[in-house]
């Protein structure tokens, strides 16, 4: 039970009053009903980005590896496994990647070919959400990422939840 509170993603519907002070950025529904939010990669930005608690690992499309002149990181290509489907991408490996002011460095992202114009620049995933209580807090459009750990949780302790 400890270690779900360092892995959950709350879809909610009001917030409580004495929430603990969250990093948080605006998050909008886009097209098909999708969630997306804004991400710096190595200071640069902002970039569109997919909400997916599916997707094992966050993603950039290939303009956007090109913009950032990010190289190959390793020659093996990376599994990524989604709510429907496995694909394999590149791996690239940027120095930091940053959402509401919370940065996590070194993580290894997959890039995958441009499909639509209409696609968005990435998607984030468990990778990088894991690393956070994740609070989406539908009545403000807020996406909240609060330090994992039972202290964080406790104020959205009777809130529906999600394992990631």
């Amino acid at each position: 039970m400890r270690r779900i509170w360092s892995l959950l993603a709350l879809l909610l519907l009001c917030c409580p009053a004495d929430a603990t002070s969250p990093a948080e950025q605006p998050y909008r529904i886009a097209s098909y009903g999708r969630l997306v939010t804004e991400v710096y990669v190595n200071g640069q930005g902002p970039f569109t980005f997919l909400i997916d608690t599916a997707s094992s690992r966050s993603l950039i499309f290939e303009h956007v590896r090109q913009k950032l002149g990010l190289a190959r990181s390793q020659p093996e290509k990376l599994m990524v496994y989604g709510i429907n489907d496995v694909a394999e991408a590149v791996p690239v490996k940027p120095d930091r990647i940053s959402v509401a002011g919370e940065e996590l460095k070194g993580l290894t992202i997959g890039v995958l070919p441009e499909t639509t114009d209409a696609d968005p620049d990435g998607i984030l995933g468990v990778d990088f959400l894991s690393h956070f209580f994740v609070v989406l807090d539908r009545t403000t459009m807020q996406l909240k990422l609060l330090p994992p750990g039972e202290d964080s949780a406790r104020a959205y302790k009777d809130w529906a939840e999600a394992e990631l």
